[in-house]
């Protein structure tokens, strides 16, 4: 086997053609030709849309986290996104959460809905991915607070102001 090694190739379009020679010097006269596709852009960062970033929401309707739809600067298929929430807004130094309770897989769609989300406090974020697996940043931590508790019933636990019942 042979290899051969340019370094980095610019991204674009590139062809590389090959011919085997042996070892006292005779070349092959047919030439293979490869053509390759370099791209190594990031998809560009999508913007948080709703809900706003501390907002109080419950889960008895449903909810979207919603944000901006990107492109592949390189035209290069759909971009898919992924999706993450953690009870702490702590991140890695690739900007993932240091503990992420919920890691989505390639999400076709530019938002996730909240319906049977667990109350509490969350921090979300978001990432495109492109059609050739080029991964954009991490977005900014935003919070949500999610409340599944019902309100009390009038006069539970306190009771109803005058006049009396009857």
């Amino acid at each position: 086997p042979f290899e051969f090694s340019p370094g980095p190739l610019p991204d674009g379009d590139h062809t590389v053609h090959v011919r085997a020679t042996d070892a006292v010097g005779n070349v092959q006269t047919e030439m293979l030709s490869l053509s390759l596709f370099v791209d190594t852009t990031s998809p560009p960062l999508p913007t948080h849309i709703s809900p706003p970033d501390g907002t109080f929401t419950t889960t008895a309707n449903q909810t979207y986290i919603d944000w901006s739809d990107v492109s592949d600067p390189e035209g290069n298929g759909p971009v898919h996104y992924l999706y993450q929430a953690a009870h702490s807004p702590a991140v890695n130094s690739d900007g993932s959460f240091v503990s992420p309770i919920y890691n989505s897989s390639s999400l076709s769609s530019s938002q996730i809905g909240t319906l049977g989300t667990p109350a509490g406090v969350y921090y979300w974020h978001v990432r495109a991915l492109d059609g050739l697996g080029n991964l954009g940043p991490w977005s900014e931590p935003w919070q949500i607070t999610v409340d599944n508790t019902a309100p009390l019933a009038p006069g539970t636990p306190w009771s109803l102001p005058n006049p009396t019942n009857g």
